[in-house]
């Protein structure tokens, strides 16, 4: 089984990310380490978990319902019906 790997360098999220997620996310993500990220799961009220390799690590943050809302309504472009 392949372990996730720790990035030591300043790693950057992709803009859409940025775009889409709130800071204090972005820098979980980034505190995390995991490198390369193949899913992140936000779910209301528990940890966010990256997963990479096969391999999942769960982050200290999580996000309430208001949040995860406003996530999905960024990545939606704000036509969440179209």
């Amino acid at each position: 089984m392949q372990s996730i790997q720790t990035v030591h360098t300043n790693a950057r999220l992709p803009d859409a990310l940025v775009h889409c997620l709130p800071p204090h996310i972005c820098d979980a993500i980034l505190r995390a380490g995991v490198f390369p990220i193949e899913e992140i799961r936000l779910r209301c009220g528990k940890q966010l978990c990256l997963s990479s390799r096969g391999s999942h690590r769960l982050c200290s943050v999580t996000v309430n319902e208001r949040e995860l809302s406003d996530i999905f309504t960024r990545m939606c472009g704000g036509s969440i019906y179209a």
